[in-house]
């Protein structure tokens, strides 16, 4: 945990100085996601659903806060050892800073618990992450791509986790002169545990609309 504090307090001393004289500014998005969970070496399979969520932030200069919480329920896929479909529920916060105006870095808790009946596997997550995100010259297309890895992961299972890392990329549409804006995304993560004898992965497709910058 100290190094988290420290890492957010280098964020805050680093775009501090840039806010100033900054008006705030916020934005807020709404997305839904076709995600599958899968398992190797373990009893669970894969499962597949819909999720559903929201997501909001504040900007001051180059400094950012924000928050998002989706849910949704995912179905035992065809052929798969586990046929109980379980509830998925997230939510994050983080703190950002955005150094140049492609590059934005942040750290922040991410919670995910998958929910079986009166079982809850939680995750509590404290990833790092760094977001690159550029204009396609003469269009109104960004494309972006994220990568991130847990700083510290715990999850009450019986085995100890191994490490927690992942990726997302993607195309936004920005209409010229409007505030409001599109995204389509695919992202992944994966979790090794028990000293590589077993792995969990997230995949989602995702396409989101929202107001305010991005």
């Amino acid at each position: 945990m100290k190094t988290l504090a420290r890492l957010a307090w280098a964020l805050t001393l680093v775009a501090l100085p840039l806010a100033a004289q900054q008006r705030p500014r916020g934005t807020v998005f709404a997305d839904g996601a076709i995600v599958r969970f899968g398992e190797v070496g373990g009893p669970a399979g894969s499962f597949s659903g819909p999720t559903f969520g929201v997501d909001a932030g504040v900007s001051l200069g180059s400094l950012m806060l924000g928050a998002g919480y989706l849910e949704g329920r995912v179905q035992p896929s065809s052929g798969s050892s586990d046929s109980v479909a379980r509830d998925l529920v997230e939510a994050r916060a983080f703190l950002g800073v955005q150094p140049w105006p492609w590059l934005r870095l942040s750290v922040g808790p991410h919670v995910r618990a998958f929910v079986i009946g009166a079982v809850t596997e939680r995750w509590v997550l404290w990833p790092v992450r760094a977001r690159a995100q550029s204009a396609l010259a003469s269009t109104p297309l960004e494309t972006y791509v994220e990568l991130w890895r847990a700083l510290s992961a715990k999850v009450n299972l019986p085995e100890a986790v191994d490490h927690v890392q992942g990726g997302e990329a993607g195309v936004v549409l920005r209409p010229r002169g409007s505030a409001l804006w599109m995204r389509l995304g695919y992202r992944v993560d994966g979790a090794q545990l028990g000293g590589g004898s077993r792995s969990e992965s997230v995949e989602a497709v995702s396409f989101a609309v929202g107001i305010g910058p991005r």
